[in-house]
């Protein structure tokens, strides 16, 4: 065999020796991704959303499972999220399966029109009627309890429902589920009134009243979230009216209060 012949065929030797190596590395650079979704029930606790898997031809593929809750009515939705690998478990919640998609690059495609909120821990939202589709971080477990709304008629002065000192009262209050509520209070004896929210960003919300309709005037009492009637009043009948604002945020915190006298 001529040495050209020779230096050919063992060139071309090496090159099909080499192929099987390259081979896999070449197939794994052009991924897929795809999601399915799933119905999720009140207690069931689920995974990650986000699995990546190599079949037998190497190549790879990432699979994202999204959770489906459907709320046939205004409901307060309570999530808690756990992770044995960070201290800040999370959870994304949308109304919109196709921002999902965009967002795990599923799809190229960004929605026009959507809500999310991101959930930490354990959170409460209240959601009006309607499909709302769950994203769950890497490493983190999710599950939920779901409770209907159920604030009453009490929208007025008249319909106001009594309210004891000291009891804890949560308020759902969604763009499709919102007007002022009223609890009839009484004092019986010469103090002011003072109020404590969970949220501090919630206390404008809140106002008192005496029995004629005229709006009392309140201070802060120690802390942001704490307010009182700047004046002691006597012994009575009075009234707390939680106002009611637009609503854009289709993701709204229940507004959990109390009352004292002080």
């Amino acid at each position: 065999m001529k040495k050209r012949t020779r230096k050919l065929f063992a060139l071309a030797l090496a090159i099909l020796m080499l192929l099987p190596v390259f081979a896999p590395v070449n197939a794994q650079a052009a991924t897929s991704r795809k999601a399915v979704v799933q119905s999720l029930k009140p207690g069931t606790v689920v995974g990650q959303s986000y699995s990546y898997a190599t079949d037998s031809n190497y190549n790879s593929y990432y699979t994202y499972k999204y959770y489906k809750i459907y709320a046939s009515k205004p409901y307060k939705l309570t999530f808690t999220i756990t992770s044995s690998t960070t201290s800040s478990p999370g959870a994304m919640i949308t109304n919109s399966l196709a921002y999902l998609k965009w967002y795990d690059n599923v799809s190229t495609s960004k929605p026009s029109s959507y809500s999310y909120e991101y959930l930490s821990n354990k959170e409460q939202v209240n959601v009006d009627a309607g499909t709302y589709y769950i994203r769950v971080d890497n490493n983190c477990k999710l599950k939920f309890a779901s409770a209907a709304a159920s604030n009453g008629d009490n929208y007025c002065m008249a319909k106001a429902f009594t309210l004891a000192s000291g009891t804890n009262r949560t308020i759902i209050q969604t763009p499709k589920y919102n007007y002022a509520r009223w609890y009839k209070i009484t004092l019986s004896s010469k103090k002011q009134i003072a109020y404590q929210t969970v949220d501090a960003n919630q206390i404008s919300m809140i106002s008192v009243y005496n029995k004629t309709g005229r709006r009392l005037d309140v201070i802060t009492n120690g802390s942001d979230n704490k307010k009182c009637t700047r004046d002691t009043l006597p012994a009575g009948t009075y009234y707390i009216c939680v106002a009611s604002f637009p609503m854009y945020d289709i993701f709204e915190t229940p507004i959990v209060f109390k009352w004292y006298a002080k």
